[in-house]
């Protein structure tokens, strides 16, 4: 229990930091309350009073019930910044592509869900910037991300599957998991991504320029896909363990969009009014969804 608290106290400073200072009033008092929210925020939870489930078909955000993913988001959190350095054209020392590589290993080995979203997507980028000429740290790709991430992968599956469970697969069962366990498998997908998707609407001419957005939305639509897509043969089917890749790549996304809307439109402006709405709108209704699961958590043995 020390240790997660301890992690989460992690998390929510590197979020902190990496929010950055700007020239406006009450600035840290915002990002603090920014950083510590982001760590127990949850989808907004309306079907509730329907089905009466509070994680199931849902993608979560804040897990009480898995230590191992509020352990993984610190090396994430880490490991995505210098994945975002990789690809904006930026030069790294040596010592910076070794810890990119420790740092990709690491969360590897605490959850392999960060490594098999955040490699594709960054395979993809780099295609996409190859096709437009632009430049990419392939020191730091090469050796920071894939050729550890891939070798730990590498390594995991053959102590997963052919140690562990001889004739053990990954398949594509798309729907087959999460259908499973509840209805409304669309509806919650916006319930969970409500805000992500409202900064998306309103930085919808700088995606595809900003780095940190576009590897957040190409990284999350990775995960998603391996949550709705993939399972595990055998008796590891109903673990649901390509929940993970959604839940991390989710947890990021989030911060990025947050980030960036402090950045680029309360501390640099100019904000409209429907702007600032729709997304303090939708952050408070996560907010609510977080606090009302914790509450839930806190009173219940279950955690659906």
């Amino acid at each position: 229990m020390v240790l997660q608290v301890l992690v989460q106290v992690l998390t929510a400073l590197i979020i902190y930091f990496w929010i950055g200072p700007a020239e406006r009033k009450h600035w840290d008092w915002l990002r603090a309350g920014i950083a510590v929210s982001l760590t127990f925020i949850a989808p907004i939870m309306l079907l509730v009073l329907r089905d009466g489930f509070f994680y199931y078909g849902y993608i979560g955000l804040a897990n009480y019930h898995n230590p191992t993913i509020h352990l993984l988001k610190p090396f994430a959190l880490l490991s995505f910044i210098f994945a975002v350095r990789s690809i904006s054209g930026q030069k790294s020392t040596w010592k910076q592509v070794a810890l990119a590589a420790a740092l990709i290993i690491l969360a590897a080995w605490t959850k392999p869900n960060y490594a098999l979203s955040i490699l594709p997507a960054l395979g993809l980028i780099a295609l996409l910037r190859m096709f437009q000429r632009k430049p990419l740290d392939w020191k730091l790709l090469l050796g920071g991300f894939f050729i550890p991430g891939v070798v730990t992968l590498l390594i995991q599956w053959l102590i997963a599957f052919d140690a562990n469970n001889p004739g053990g697969s990954i398949l594509l069962a798309p729907f087959q998991v999460e259908g499973a366990y509840s209805d409304y498998l669309l509806v919650k997908f916006f319930l969970s991504t409500l805000l992500p998707i409202s900064v998306l609407l309103i930085a919808r001419s700088q995606v595809m320029k900003d780095e940190h957005l576009l590897l957040g939305w190409v990284g999350f639509l990775v995960g998603a896909a391996q949550f709705y897509l993939l399972a595990e043969g055998g008796d590891r089917m109903e673990h649901a363990n390509f929940r993970w890749s959604a839940q991390i790549m989710l947890f990021l996304l989030f911060v990025v969009s947050v980030r960036w809307f402090l950045q680029e439109k309360l501390a640099r402006g100019p904000v409209r009014w429907i702007e600032k709405a729709a997304a303090y709108a939708a952050y408070l209704a996560h907010l609510a969804g977080g606090v009302a699961y914790y509450i839930y958590c806190l009173i219940s043995i279950h955690y659906r």
